[in-house]
């Protein structure tokens, strides 16, 4: 669906409206997305409210996820998904964190995001909140971690794949650190189960799959 930034920005003042406690931020891929004027398939929202109080504005809403402050809501006929900004912490099994701990300012919440140009953050007034410079890695045409590209890449080994995915999908280039980091932590690609993979291939377009499937046949040395 073609979204502008008139619409962003009525979805926020609604949500503003019947929780006028509550701060709303379009975040992650849909900015990403809008700023590059590629189509916004979901819409994505930070906020500082917790589920509970989510639900007492939308009782109707699928709060499956909500340990998690993860929230679906319906406006206007558009799903939502409402986000509760979170720190996650000491990440196990190379895919999921130890913990996870409701805060509320976004720049903690988006510290535990994975690339720059997924940490755009919209608010009510049509400004972008920038913490770690992925505006103008958009304009480099740039994929970044946000913090040290080995320690990212340890904490989720699916991150190899999502860096890959961005930058076939979107014609950008990998960091040299991040490039560094997955040359040296290729083997950890062996932990990730063979749904996740599918899924890194079922997100590229269409004409660069068969791309993706070499990279993946180059790091783990596996026909996909």
């Amino acid at each position: 669906m073609g979204y502008n930034r008139y619409m962003f920005l009525n979805i926020l003042h609604k949500l503003k409206k019947v929780c006028p406690q509550g701060e709303f931020y379009i975040v992650g891929g849909t900015t990403r997305d809008f700023i590059l004027k590629r189509e916004v398939k979901d819409i994505d929202i930070a906020t500082n409210l917790l589920p509970e109080d989510i639900k007492v504005a939308f009782p109707n809403g699928n709060y499956t996820f909500e340990k998690y402050g993860i929230s679906y809501v319906t406006i206007d006929g558009q799903k939502i998904t409402l986000a509760t900004f979170r720190e996650e912490n000491n990440y196990r099994d190379f895919r999921h964190p130890t913990s996870i701990r409701f805060v509320s300012d976004y720049l903690t919440d988006s510290q535990r995001r994975d690339f720059t140009i997924n940490a755009l953050y919209l608010d009510e007034n049509g400004s972008i909140l920038d913490p770690y410079g992925g505006l103008d890695d958009i304009k480099l045409g740039l994929i970044r971690t946000i913090g040290p590209a080995e320690e990212r890449i340890k904490e989720d080994p699916l991150r190899i794949l999502r860096a890959i995915r961005f930058s076939l999908n979107l014609n950008f280039h990998l960091d040299s650190d991040l490039y560094q980091a997955i040359k040296k932590n290729k083997d950890l690609l062996k932990n990730l189960n063979e749904g996740k993979i599918q899924e890194e291939i079922a997100k590229t377009i269409p004409e660069k799959r068969e791309e993706m499937r070499q990279y993946l046949y180059l790091l783990i040395d596996k026909k996909m």
